[in-house]
């Protein structure tokens, strides 16, 4: 099975053994996958307009030229010989596979080609669009055969009946559509999804059909009824792929939580949900205080966070799909929410009810923001509309429309008469809100792809800002009718946002950063730390504070004065235990406090990361000027500075530092020399005296003065390990675990069980056999190492990145300050103390059809003790 990867990888996954292999060579995000009928041959598209064939057998590839932008949707005929491409140039491109040569380009379609199908004799081609139609091609002369319309929005899946009698559709009107191939009769519609369909297919006999949406549901239909079967739940986002097995009883869904999963459809199965954010986080605002920042994203809840703490208050459920833009009101009373469910929530934001829900678009939201008095609410929609409405009543005011495509991104001018918005059509266009007419007043042009974020300066009516998949960020003057581009981004800009005074612009890109764009110099800094693409960001209404929402499924708030987080943990001590947050510190014993000292100080006021020594004398800082620095804990003074070691991750051991930057690990010695380790480093932690790193295809040990010791055999893909004795554990960026008994026989990797599909930040060996492990989503969780069962999981906000076993307590924090800790006492009591614990506490008698609690039996074995 393969799997498209946002991180412009291919996943090669081994349906038995679930063992993966990586293909690498595009240049951005993968969208699209196509095998051959043999499996000999991958094609894989990407965003950029890159299309590659592999020959698996060599992992060669080679790249077809002819598409100028994002490919959505690839098809192999079923005789292997060719290939069909489609995307945002509008056009179907035909390929023979033997000489990669460009057969046929098939013009029609009015927008993004965005689902391709082979009929099974492989005489016809299928092609969907976001223009509403379905077109039938001959493959043998190109000509196009039959338009199917009746969609009332982009058509996104295609799928033949085996015996090519009939055609399956669906897509942002949520209906599945069955035409007949034999006659003109209008299609059978089946009704059940609540957002855009992404994937269908038929089982090889034709008796079943399987579909999946963006409100993260598979629906399983009977094809010849067009009853519903079963609906699977477990992805926590939406899906975008499926595929069927050659026999019909897998299916397999690919999700934006990150996640493949592998469906059984002879069984009947249910899924675990977890709390929090579980997918991409799609939009963030700040009440009018600046105390509380809201989230929403993929997962469909809207979080409500506390700034000062980073704590999360409440969690608000409601919409059916993902959440794709938030507002609150200018007073701080009512909080919006655009949906993919079509519809816009409108909440009560002291007591979290909702007050209203806005109907009237006709396929999901994008974006909205309230007018500046809050008596109006504008939004962009997929049905390529911005509509205006009236808050108090919940009416619909306006319907804009002029747009050719999605409309991505809506803004009122300071005023409030105008409002802006941008879309798929590579324009901006500005409306009268209060004129009679209803026709755009200006259309603005010159980025050269989808504009996904427009925005008025809150200071400034005449002054607009626009962020394009182009990569680029333009400001234009509206009363000199003048644009100029204000700067290149590394990705694709998502979002903008004025700060309040009109000095900065942020935009977040697909780079996995943000910039926060002086207007008057510039110049600009830089926000890192997302592992993802970064989706959203907003100022707080003083500026001082800058938070930001993305694919990794946190949210982050950072100073906007210098780009350093506000939520942080640099450190978690060990002696005493003590965790530095931008709360303060916190301490998790009853020791007296520790006093001020010029080395805690320096923790507090400059470091990103730093680390205690296992004795507790040294400690290690990493600080936001890209210094490292060792401190003498006893003497309570600097011992060494070594400069341009920005962003490293820093290990104290007795007498020296550790750092990893950019893949090379260096050990900094107290006198101040350096020696470089090694220069493909992926992970590294101590075990005992030994400093241990994954370097490319081997784990190296290194002790104190430098020198490599041993050297163990590994896969690439390391993230993080741990070596306890003659054991040692890796973990991989896709979330699997592995053991290894050091000088043993080589066995059957032990497996895992309820894995999280993120990669391990953080392992730790646990108490009585066990193996505690930190993911980057957040998930915590203890793995017994005899069975490879899951014993407990948890799940915090940001990449699990510290974990300290003190006494019988388990302590775990992430990068953002979230944390929490365990009592692990009862893995250290025997089996009667254990028991006589539960007895205590756990009601195990019935009595008149209630559990109660009773002591211990007096029959045990355990009563004599």
């Amino acid at each position: 099975m393969a799997a498209a990867c946002q991180d412009k990888t291919i996943a090669l996954l081994d349906v038995d053994t679930r063992a993966e292999h990586f293909l690498r060579g595009h240049n951005d995000q993968v969208l699209a996958l196509a095998y051959s009928p043999k499996g000999s041959l991958l094609a894989s598209a990407s965003w950029s307009g890159e299309l590659l064939v592999w020959d698996l057998s060599t992992e060669s590839m080679t790249k077809l030229k002819g598409h100028s932008s994002q490919i959505r949707a690839l098809a192999i005929s079923p005789d292997g010989r060719l290939l069909a491409s489609g995307g945002a140039d509008k056009t179907v491109r035909l390929w023979r596979l033997s000489d990669h040569r460009l057969l046929k380009s098939l013009p029609g379609h009015e927008a993004m080609v965005r689902a391709l199908r082979f009929s099974p004799d492989g005489k016809l081609l299928a092609s969907g669009s976001d223009d509403k139609t379905v077109r039938l091609w001959q493959v043998s002369s190109g000509a196009q055969q039959r338009v199917l319309t009746g969609h009332e929005a982009g058509v996104y899946a295609l799928a033949f009946s085996p015996d090519g009698g009939s055609i399956g559709s669906g897509g942002t009107d949520k209906i599945i559509r069955i035409w007949s191939l034999d006659d003109r009769s209008p299609p059978r519609r089946l009704a059940g999804h609540s957002a855009t369909i992404s994937a269908l297919d038929y089982t090889p006999n034709g008796r079943t059909l399987v579909t999946a949406d963006w409100a993260s549901s598979v629906h399983v239909w009977d094809a010849a009824s067009g009853a519903q079967r079963r609906r699977l739940n477990g992805h926590t986002a939406g899906i975008y792929s499926l595929a069927l097995g050659p026999t019909g009883a897998l299916v397999a869904t690919g999700s934006w939580d990150n996640t493949v999963r592998l469906w059984d459809l002879r069984v009947t199965t249910e899924a675990r949900g977890t709390a929090g954010h579980t997918g991409g986080v799609y939009g963030l605002a700040f009440d009018a205080t600046g105390a509380t920042l809201v989230s929403g994203g993929l997962d469909k809840t809207i979080a409500i966070w506390d700034v000062a703490t980073g704590a999360r208050k409440r969690v608000l459920t409601g919409h059916r799909n993902s959440i794709g833009g938030i507002d609150i009101s200018p007073s701080g009373r009512l909080l919006a929410t655009a949906s993919g469910d079509d519809t816009i929530g409108l909440w009560d934001l002291s007591t979290g009810e909702q007050e209203r829900l806005l109907i009237g678009h006709r396929s999901e939201v994008t974006d909205l923001q309230f007018g500046p008095a809050g008596k109006q609410l504008v939004s962009g929609s997929y049905d390529k509309t911005v509509r205006l409405w009236d808050t108090a009543s919940g009416n619909q005011l306006r319907r804009f429309q002029g747009h050719e495509g999605t409309v991505w991104g809506v803004s009122f001018s300071a005023d409030g008469k105008r409002v802006a918005s941008s879309g798929d059509d590579k324009t901006v266009k500005l409306w009268n809100t209060t004129a009679a007419s209803l026709e755009a007043v200006a259309t603005l042009t010159g980025h050269g792809e989808s504009i996904t974020s427009v925005a008025f300066d809150p200071t400034h009516p005449q002054r607009l800002a626009s962020g394009c998949d182009d990569h680029q960020v333009r400001l234009w003057d509206l009363a000199k009718g003048e644009n100029r581009v204000l700067g290149t981004h590394a990705g694709r800009v998502y979002w903008l946002a004025f700060s309040p005074d009109g000095r900065q612009l942020g935009a977040p890109d697909s780079s996995g950063t943000a910039r926060l764009w002086d207007l008057e110099s510039g110049r600009y800094r830089t926000l890192i730390g997302h592992r993802g693409e970064v989706n959203y960001l907003r100022f707080s209404p003083d500026g001082k504070l800058v938070a930001t929402g993305g694919d990794d499924g946190t949210v982050r708030v950072w100073r906007a004065d210098t780009g350093q987080p506000h939520w942080r943990a640099p450190v978690l001590l060990h002696s005493p235990p003590e965790l530095l947050t931008h709360r303060g510190w916190t301490r998790f014993d009853d020791t007296k406090p520790e006093p001020e000292s010029a080395w805690r100080s320096a923790l507090v006021g400059q470091a990103r990361r730093a680390s205690q020594s296992q004795d507790g004398a040294t400690v290690c800082l990493s600080g936001h000027d890209g210094t490292l620095q060792l401190w003498d804990r006893g003497r309570d003074a600097m011992v060494h500075r070594w400069p341009k070691l920005d962003r490293a991750e820093v290990l104290a051991l007795g007498h020296s530092c550790a750092s990893l930057v950019d893949g090379q690990l260096r050990l900094h010695a107290r006198g101040g020399e350096t020696k470089l380790l090694s220069d493909q480093v992926s992970a590294f932690s101590l075990s005992g005296e030994l400093l241990v790193a994954s370097a490319s295809r081997e784990i190296a040990s290194f002790d104190a003065q430098g020198s490599k010791v041993a050297t163990h055999p590994a896969s690439v893909g390391v993230t993080a390990l741990d070596l306890n004795g003659t054991r040692l554990v890796l973990g991989y960026a896709n979330g699997n675990i592995e053991g290894i008994t050091l000088g043993a026989e080589p066995s059957a990797p032990l497996p895992f069980q309820d894995l999280p599909a993120s990669p391990v930040v953080r392992m730790l060996a646990g108490p009585m056999d066990t193996l505690i492990v930190g993911h980057a989503s957040g998930a915590l969780g203890l793995w017994s190492l005899a069975d490879g069962a899951r014993l407990y999981s948890t799940r915090l906000h940001g990449p699990v990145v510290h974990l300290l076993l003190s006494g019988h307590q388990l302590i775990a924090a992430t990068e953002l300050g979230s944390y929490h800790a365990f009592d692990l006492s009862a893995f250290h009591l025997d089996h009667c103390e254990l028991l006589d614990r539960a007895w205590r506490t756990i009601p195990v008698v019935w009595e008149d059809a209630r559990p109660v609690l009773r002591g211990r039996p007096s029959n045990h074995r355990c009563a004599a003790r």
